[in-house]
C-alpha cells in the first residue's frame, strides 16, 4: 500500500451502519461467511436453538412497511447541516442549537458527532388524529398500495364489492402503517444518539399510544421502561375533548437506553422535602430477626429528661436491657436494646463516627430518639421517584402554555395544544444536569429552548439543547403571518431571539446569583439542512459519450460552485465526529483564510481560485500551527483540508508529493498521518 493512501479522509456520508454491522459479524464469526455472504443457517447453528424464537409465527407488531422502515432507520444520508449566522444569537458563545430542516435526514446528519451523546430526548409527535400533519417519507405506503396488498384491489386495481362500505380512513391499516413507518426510524436513530443512562419521552394520546408503546419495546426494550411494567407519565392537560367520556390527559411514554446505567433521580433543591425523618426499625419477622445493639451515650432525644424499660413501642418495638435514661434531651450512659433493626450495619457505622450512607446513597444525617424512646434517623434526600400522576399546578396545562407563547412572541399563539415549560423542565428536572445535551426533533413552537434556558435559571446549570423542525408553512390569515413569521421554523427563531430579554426582565434576580465566570446560556446557533457541498457522481449506461466528457472535465473540482469556506467547514467538522457547537477562530494569512477548532482541529475549507495566492503552503501551514497555539495555548491534534485548495488548473503541482510534505510537517508537530485529514 503507498503512503499516500494511509492519509486520513472526511467521509462525505454519514455512518452506514449495516455496513458497520456487517464488518463486526464478519470479524466475531468468520465461520458463518461463505464466498463474502452470510450463511443464515451457519450462524442459527452457531446461536443454538435455545436463542432462536420457535415457529413460523413471532410476536411483535407487524405492518405493511415495516420492513423498509428498517432498513431506512441505517441508510446513511449525504446531507449537509448549514450554519446561519445572520439568524443566530450570540453565535461565537452560545451552545444551543437549533436545525430547520426534515428530522430523518438530520438525525443521520447528527449521528457522526452526537451518538452516545445526547442525555434526554423530548418529543411531542404528530398524534395521527386525522387532523395533524404526518412526515411522508419515500418507503410509506400510499392508500392505494395498501389496497393492493390486503386485497381490497383486485389485479386490475378495481376495489371489491362492498370494501367501499368496510374502509375508514382514519382507521384503516393504511392510516397507522404510515405514521408507524415514520416513528420507527427516528425512534431508532433517536436511541443511538442517547447516553447509555439517557431517556427518551413521548408525549401522545389515545390514538397511537398502544402502537407507539409496542414500536418503543421492540426499539428500546420492555426491560428499559423505568419499571418491570412500562411506565408512562400521565398528563392531565387542559381544554378536554367532550364525547360520551370527557379525555382529559395525555400520556408520556419513557424509555432509558441502558436501564442499567441509571443510578436512580436527583433533584438540585428539594425544597421543604429535603430531609428524610423515618423509623430506624421494622416488625419483627422470619425475615428480619430480633437482634441486639449497644446504643451510645449521647445521642439525641427529642424531649428533656424521661426514663424507658421493658418493650416499648406497639408493631415495632424495642426491648431495653435495664434502664434507658435521657437528660437535657441527650442519652446518659450506653444501654443494650434488642429489635427488628431497618438499618443496623448503618446505624453500627454512624455511632462509629464514620460518613454514612443508605442503600440508596442519601447521607446519613443522625439516628435519634422521638419522644416515646423509638429509634429513628435523618438522611438526606438525594434520590426521587417521581410519580406517574403529573400534577398541573407543577408542570403546566395547554392553557398556560399558551399564554407563555402569546407573551414571548408578542402575538397570538399560533400552535394547537402546545406543550408548557414547566412539563419539561419537571422532566429534565431529575434526570439531567451539568451540560447535557436535550434533544428535541419534534420542535414545534420552540418549548423545548425556552425550558432548557429556564431550567438552567433555576438550578444553575448550564444544559444545552438541540431543536429540530421541518419547514411548514403557517396559515396565511394568522397573527403570526401578518407579524413576519411565515414559517413554523419562523416562529421558533422569533421565540428564541426574544428569550434572552424575556429572561433577563423575568428571572433578573435568579440570575444575578450565577457566578461570573458561569454565565447563562441564552444564544443558540442557528441552522438548515441542506445538500452536501460536496459533488456526488452517478455514472450509467445510459449516459453519452459527450456528457460523459463534460463528467470528467469537472472532475478536478469536487465543491459545488457557490460553497462558502463556512460552510464546507461545519459540514466537514460534523462529519468528522465533531459538534456543531464548537468554539471556532478565524484568522488570515496573507489571501488565505484558516479556522482553528479548539478541539484541536486546524482547518482550510475555502474553495479554490485561479489565484496561485490563495493555494496555502507549506510554509503557511507552520506559521497557521503556531497562530493556533496562540490562540489557545496549545498545538492542533488534527489538520483538516479540501483537497481541491492544494493545486489548482493554473498552478498545478504534484498533489501526492504536497500531501507527504504536509504529513511531515504534522509529524514535526506531534500530529499523527491518519489525524491530517482530506475530503
Amino acid at each position: 500500500m503507498s503512503e499516500v493512501s494511509e492519509f486520513g479522509s472526511v467521509p462525505l456520508s454519514s455512518p452506514d451502519t449495516r455496513a458497520q454491522l456487517w464488518e463486526q459479524l464478519q470479524a466475531s464469526a468468520p465461520e458463518v461467511f461463505a464466498d463474502g455472504k452470510l450463511n443464515v443457517e451457519a450462524l442459527q447453528n452457531l446461536l443454538g436453538d435455545e436463542n432462536l424464537a420457535a415457529g413460523v409465527e413471532k410476536f411483535g407488531l407487524t405492518w405493511p412497511g415495516k420492513r423498509e422502515a428498517q432498513r431506512v432507520a441505517q441508510l446513511p444520508t449525504s446531507a449537509a447541516i448549514h450554519p446561519q449566522i445572520s439568524d443566530s444569537v450570540d453565535w461565537e458563545s452560545t451552545r444551543n442549537v437549533f436545525i430547520e430542516g426534515e428530522n430523518l435526514e438530520t438525525l443521520k446528519a447528527l449521528r457522526s458527532a452526537y451518538r452516545g451523546k445526547v442525555k434526554m430526548v423530548y418529543i411531542d409527535p404528530p398524534y395521527n388524529t386525522g387532523k395533524d400533519f404526518v412526515y411522508s417519507d419515500r418507503f410509506a405506503q400510499t392508500v392505494r398500495e395498501h389496497e393492493f396488498e390486503t386485497g381490497a384491489r383486485d389485479a386490475e386495481g378495481a376495489l371489491k364489492a362492498g370494501t367501499v362500505f368496510e374502509m375508514n380512513t382514519s382507521n384503516s391499516g393504511a392510516y397507522h402503517s404510515n405514521w408507524l413507518s415514520m416513528m420507527y426510524p427516528r425512534l431508532v436513530l433517536a436511541r443511538e444518539l442517547l447516553t447509555e443512562d439517557g431517556l427518551i419521552f413521548i408525549s401522545i394520546d389515545d390514538y397511537e399510544v398502544d402502537n407507539l408503546r409496542a414500536i418503543c419495546n421492540e426499539i428500546f426494550g420492555q426491560h428499559n421502561s423505568l419499571n418491570e411494567n412500562p411506565v408512562s407519565f400521565i398528563w392531565p392537560r387542559s381544554g378536554a375533548t367532550a364525547g360520551m367520556v370527557r379525555t382529559g390527559h395525555e400520556y408520556i411514554l419513557v424509555y432509558a437506553k441502558n436501564r442499567s446505567s441509571l443510578n436512580g433521580f436527583k433533584l438540585f433543591d428539594y425544597g421543604e422535602d429535603a430531609y428524610i425523618n423515618h423509623s430506624a426499625l421494622k416488625k419483627i419477622s422470619r425475615s428480619n430477626p430480633e437482634s441486639s445493639l449497644t446504643l451510645k451515650a449521647g445521642m439525641r432525644f427529642e424531649g428533656d429528661d424521661a426514663e424507658f424499660t421493658g418493650t416499648i413501642g406497639t408493631s415495632e418495638t424495642m426491648t431495653i436491657d435495664g434502664v434507658m435514661r435521657f437528660e437535657n434531651g441527650r442519652l446518659v450512659e450506653d444501654v443494650t436494646v434488642s429489635a427488628g433493626w431497618a438499618m443496623k450495619s448503618q446505624i453500627q457505622q454512624w455511632m462509629r463516627g464514620d460518613e454514612t450512607f443508605d442503600s440508596k446513597g442519601q447521607r446519613v444525617i443522625e439516628f435519634y430518639f422521638n419522644k416515646k424512646g423509638l429509634l429513628r434517623y435523618c438522611k438526606e434526600r438525594s434520590a426521587f421517584s417521581p410519580s406517574t400522576i403529573l400534577e398541573s399546578k407543577v408542570v403546566g396545562t395547554t392553557k398556560s402554555a399558551s399564554s407563555e407563547i402569546t407573551e414571548i412572541l408578542g402575538y397570538k399563539n399560533p400552535f394547537s395544544y402546545p406543550k408548557p415549560t414547566a412539563l419539561i423542565q419537571y422532566l429534565m428536572s431529575f434526570c439531567t444536569s451539568g451540560e447535557d445535551i436535550i434533544l428535541d426533533f419534534f420542535a414545534g413552537s420552540g418549548t423545548i429552548a425556552q425550558a432548557v434556558v429556564q431550567q438552567n435559571i433555576v438550578d444553575q446549570q448550564n444544559r444545552r439543547y438541540i431543536a429540530v423542525q421541518l419547514r411548514e408553512d403557517l396559515d396565511q390569515a394568522s397573527e403570526a403571518f401578518s407579524q413576519g413569521d411565515r414559517t413554523i421554523p419562523d416562529v421558533v427563531r422569533h421565540r428564541l431571539s426574544n428569550l434572552p430579554s424575556y429572561v433577563h426582565e423575568k428571572y433578573a434576580e435568579q440570575i444575578a446569583q450565577r457566578s461570573v465566570d458561569n454565565p447563562l446560556d441564552t444564544g443558540f446557533r442557528a441552522f438548515t439542512l441542506g445538500e452536501s457541498c460536496f459533488k456526488s457522481w452517478k455514472i450509467d449506461s445510459s449516459i453519452g459519450a459527450e456528457n460523459l466528457d463534460m463528467l470528467f472535465n469537472d472532475l478536478g473540482d469536487s465543491l459545488k460552485p457557490g460553497a462558502e469556506a463556512y460552510q464546507v467547514l461545519f459540514e466537514l467538522l460534523l462529519k468528522s465526529g465533531y459538534r456543531l457547537d464548537e468554539t471556532v477562530a478565524s484568522f488570515s494569512l496573507g489571501y488565505k483564510e484558516f479556522f482553528a477548532i479548539a478541539a484541536g482541529v486546524l482547518a482550510f475549507t475555502t474553495p479554490p481560485t485561479e489565484d496561485a495566492a490563495t493555494i496555502p503552503s507549506l510554509e503557511d501551514w507552520e506559521k497557521a500551527i503556531s497562530k493556533f497555539h496562540e490562540i489557545y495555548g496549545y498545538e492542533p491534534v488534527q489538520l483538516l483540508m479540501i483537497e481541491d485548495a492544494l493545486s489548482n488548473e493554473n498552478n498545478y503541482v504534484n498533489v501526492d508529493s504536497l500531501k507527504l510534505n504536509l504529513v511531515q510537517l504534522a509529524k514535526q508537530h506531534g500530529i499523527n498521518r491518519e489525524d491530517v485529514l482530506f475530503a
